[in-house]
């Protein structure tokens, strides 16, 4: 009898460790997302290249390894956040189906993220099921984050109905590509309810964790020249353009040092929404912590030269001059002279470094090279205006729906375009995509969430203000590439860039600071 009430208690206590806590422990975020990455960074690609067993195995023993140290520790609901969290940094999946068309953008997956969102939206159902009564809804207030959450909302609802009506050449390519939509709409919803249950640090941790994985891999595809085959594991092909000289160094740029994010130039847009999120970590650490992100930083805007992106370049000055401005602003507030010492040196490390770099690779350029450092080269200015009055033509055609997402790369020929990847601008291939009402509701939704970020800033204190003033600064250096790049194929990038959307929605008047300050990881 005393067995068998033993092992109920010790399944009840394992059943409960996957409701939301009442208080939160931050650092149970943290040390679980550092062990899946650790686990998916580390050790399976070491026995991915030096064993025969598929790296999709390696992945899914990983997973168990995980899966069974979290229920080991009682941290089900910990461990299941960071793993939503990690894994949808991670070009990992299975394609079920590949769109039409020569260089096919659509296809049908499902990714490792997949695995552990499910799980994680039925724990909501159930935790916000034993929550809600008919007489605890209230009516919904009329602001910032009303209004975001219905124009996003709008977005994903028309993106459905334009693959439904489908005006373009496909009916397949649309529906493919709705399916991703959908797990962006999964994701914003679930860090809502992360944020609403805990704090927004028990998402921004676990995220830089696992950026700061991918920094540590590209390092080492470009001490390797090149990558090292991984594709199952979302590495991408290895491309190189040309080379670069630091030092004494000839360093390759090109495609290939992103990580398990994919291409280098979609790790360079989380690197933008991310460099402030670990500032803005580094800011509640000692001043090792803090040496150890500006490192990473130095390194940040290594991988980003390497991925050779005018766009990239400008968009992180902006992001570091906005960096500078934003921590220096909390700073002063809250009158702490070394927070502003260390706040302001942060801030700059990313300008300081890029035009450290860009002016030594430029002296040390070749006479007959391409030019090594194109902030400001507007070569390809022409291309991209002429996409632009496309994108317009095609909604001026369909208005109301668009070609449907992914259609628009199937007649990109018709319209005269010799770039086979579709338009450099996301609110413009929106607009190709889902006509007016789509790109509007995309428009208004994105900027109404900067808008209550950035209100929040003006409004906490401490670092709470610090973080709200990186999220400000990396969606507006996210915004400054996507309308320049081709940001509405990066999958893993737009994950983020939604997870951090929901982290803003979800976050209540009173989120939590001073249980955060009480569990900051140490």
């Amino acid at each position: 009898m005393s067995q068998s009430f033993a092992g109920t208690s010790r399944l009840h206590s394992t059943y409960r460790s996957f409701v939301p806590p009442t208080t939160t422990d931050v650092s149970s975020f943290a040390w679980t997302a550092t062990l899946l990455v650790g686990l998916l960074v580390g050790v399976v690609p070491v026995l991915a290249l030096t064993t025969e067993f598929l790296p999709l195995v390696l992945v899914a023993a990983a997973g168990v390894v995980y899966g069974v140290v979290i229920l080991a520790t009682r941290t089900g609901f910990e461990g299941l956040v960071s793993a939503v969290v990690v894994f949808a940094t991670f070009d990992v999946g299975v394609t079920l189906m590949q769109g039409p068309g020569r260089i096919p953008v659509s296809s049908l997956d499902v990714m490792a993220v997949d695995v552990v969102a499910v799980p994680l939206l039925i724990v909501f159902v159930y935790w916000i099921g034993g929550r809600v009564s008919l007489r605890s809804l209230r009516r919904p207030r009329f602001d910032g984050k009303t209004i975001a959450i219905a124009a996003l909302s709008v977005f994903l609802v028309w993106t459905v109905l334009s693959a439904v009506v489908a005006n373009g050449q496909s009916s397949v390519a649309p529906l493919l590509d709705t399916v991703q939509y959908l797990r962006y709409g999964l994701l914003f919803v679930l860090a809502a309810f992360v944020v609403r249950a805990t704090n927004p640090w028990c998402v921004v941790y676990p995220l830089a964790i696992a950026v700061w994985g991918h920094l540590a891999f590209a390092l080492a595809q470009i001490t390797n020249r090149g990558g090292f085959g991984l594709k199952a594991l979302g590495e991408t092909p290895t491309v190189i353009l040309g080379t670069f000289t630091l030092g004494d160094m000839a360093i390759p740029y090109g495609s290939y040092a992103g990580g398990f994010v994919g291409h280098s130039r979609e790790f360079t847009i989380i690197l933008l929404l991310c460099i402030p999120l670990s500032l803005a970590i580094a800011a509640r650490h000692s001043w090792l912590g803090r040496l150890g992100v500006l490192g990473s930083t130095a390194a940040a805007v290594l991988v980003i030269r390497t991925a050779d992106t005018d766009a990239g370049w400008a968009a992180l000055l902006l992001t570091g001059v906005l960096l500078a401005t934003a921590f220096g602003y909390a700073a002063l507030r809250e009158r702490s002279r070394g927070v502003a010492v260390g706040v302001l040196a942060a801030g700059v490390t990313s300008v300081v470094a890029a035009t450290g770099l860009a002016v030594t690779v430029a002296v040390r350029a070749s006479a007959g090279a391409v030019p090594a450092v194109p902030l400001f080269d507007t070569r390809t200015l022409a291309i991209r205006i002429e996409q632009y009055v496309v994108a317009v033509e095609v909604a001026r055609e369909y208005p109301l729906f668009g070609l449907g997402s992914g259609n628009f790369f199937l007649v990109i020929e018709r319209f005269g375009l010799p770039d086979l990847r579709g338009i450099h601008g996301i609110v413009f291939s929106y607009l190709a995509a889902t006509g007016f009402v789509g790109a509007a509701a995309y428009v208004l939704g994105a900027t109404t969430v900067l808008f209550v970020a950035f209100r929040r800033v003006l409004e906490r204190t401490g670092p709470e203000r610090l973080l709200w003033g990186a999220i400000v600064c990396g969606m507006v250096g996210f915004h400054a590439y996507s309308l320049w790049d081709l940001a509405h194929l990066w999958d893993a990038a737009l994950s983020i860039f939604w997870l951090l959307m929901g982290v803003v929605v979800g976050a209540s008047p009173q989120d939590g600071a001073s249980e955060c300050a009480a569990a900051t990881p140490r």
